[in-house]
């Protein structure tokens, strides 16, 4: 989630995964504006029962594609360092991460308080259209103040996960703090040998404190250091099937807790544990492992399609649910009365996801790409400045 892959042509085929995983949390979103029973599976209808508790639901599932951003991060972060055993290196990229993060974020959110100003989100009547209940109008409710606005900028996202304003950004704040903690633990495990212990001990206290996120970040390292020093490679074709079938039962399992005790879930669920987003991070890790190894998926996730959705990906992630909550009102109450629902859903797909792909792109351009440069600029900065002094 906005990592960069500035100069790693090596891992472009990654930036394609990321555009991926951003589609996944748009496709979400959808979901849960237009068929909401997908991802609770409360319906009464037995089909949308047993896709909410079924691998299907890995195509929409906004949790296992977040922390699939998550481990992203920590193989990307983690990458230059592995190649060079540079410290200097994690200096840097704590310097950079900030200033990486926060330009396309502080738009999103100026954009947010001056709609909300201007009162363009319609979240009632959709609410009441297509019966959603609360949902929406918990949405875009920060403080209408000035001050409370730049404060979450500055500093609310980044320590707090505040998302009153955004509500994508609840993700923003666990991967600052989660980089933050990723260059903390390679300069701390830098001289250490052997590395694995430290490793262990901090995934051992993540699992105990139930910072599941945060295992994210070590797991992308882990694979990256597997990966680059070619210590693991998976060669049987039967264990290769088996680890793909983990991976996706792991990412795919479901928000519908009504429905896991009987569904093929059942056997990985266990009574007062919330394992949520545990198993969603470690099917990330092994998806993400297994796609490193094949030749086919990395060449799938280079094509052009795929890696233009990478390079919009952070400005997609951060606008899709603001263009999804101005248009979907106006585009689905003119056609309802004309057009039955699922026709008017199609419609509103269609006039909302070029919408996106559109304000994304430009967002790309117009503030990420700066932004990354400003980023980079400060890290050599800053890195003179630390060499100059040593």
């Amino acid at each position: 989630m906005g990592s960069g892959y500035n100069g790693l042509k090596k891992l472009a085929y990654l930036e394609g995964l990321r555009g991926i995983a951003a589609l996944i949390v748009v496709f979400h979103h959808l979901v849960l504006l237009f068929y909401p029973a997908l991802n609770y599976g409360n319906s009464f209808n037995t089909t949308i029962n047993t896709i909410a508790v079924s691998p299907l639901n890995i195509f929409y599932n906004g949790d296992f594609a977040v922390c699939l951003f998550f481990v992203l991060s920590g193989y990307v972060l983690s990458y230059k360092y592995i190649l060079t055993n540079d410290p200097h290196i994690l200096a840097g990229y704590a310097i950079k991460r900030y200033f990486r993060l926060m330009p396309l974020i502080a738009i999103s959110v100026i954009v947010i308080f001056l709609f909300n100003r201007l009162n363009c989100f319609h979240t009632q009547k959709l609410n009441d259209d297509l019966h959603l209940g609360d949902w929406l109008t918990t949405m875009f409710n920060g403080d209408p103040s000035l001050v409370a606005m730049l404060k979450n900028i500055f500093y609310g996202i980044f320590l707090f996960g505040d998302n009153s304003y955004n509500p994508v950004v609840w993700s923003m704040g666990i991967e600052f703090i989660g980089s933050m903690l990723l260059f903390g633990f390679l300069l701390f495990n830098h001289k250490l040998k052997p590395k694995w212990i430290l490793f262990v001990i901090v995934l051992l206290l993540a699992l105990y404190l139930k910072r599941y996120y945060y295992i994210s970040f070590l797991l992308g390292y882990a694979l990256c250091y597997f990966d680059q020093k070619e210590l693991f490679r998976v060669r049987s074709i039967i264990l290769k099937f088996i680890l793909l079938l983990a991976g996706i039962m792991c990412a795919s399992y479901p928000a519908d807790w009504q429905h896991w005790n009987t569904s093929i879930y059942a056997f990985m669920t266990f009574e007062g544990l919330d394992l949520f987003s545990f198993y969603h991070v470690f099917g990330s890790g092994i998806l993400l492992m297994l796609i490193t190894q094949h030749q086919a998926s990395k060449q799938f996730f280079s094509l052009k399609p795929v890696l233009f959705l990478g390079k919009i990906s952070f400005p997609m992630y951060l606008f899709h649910l603001i263009v999804l909550i101005l248009v979907t009102p106006h585009v689905f109450s003119w056609f309802i009365l004309t057009f039955n629902y699922n026709v008017c859903v199609l419609i509103c797909i269609a006039i909302c996801l070029p919408l996106i792909l559109l304000v994304s792109y430009f967002s790309e351009i117009i503030i990420d790409k700066p932004a990354l440069k400003l980023a980079n600029k400060i890290e050599a900065w800053f890195l003179g400045k630390l060499k100059n002094n040593l």
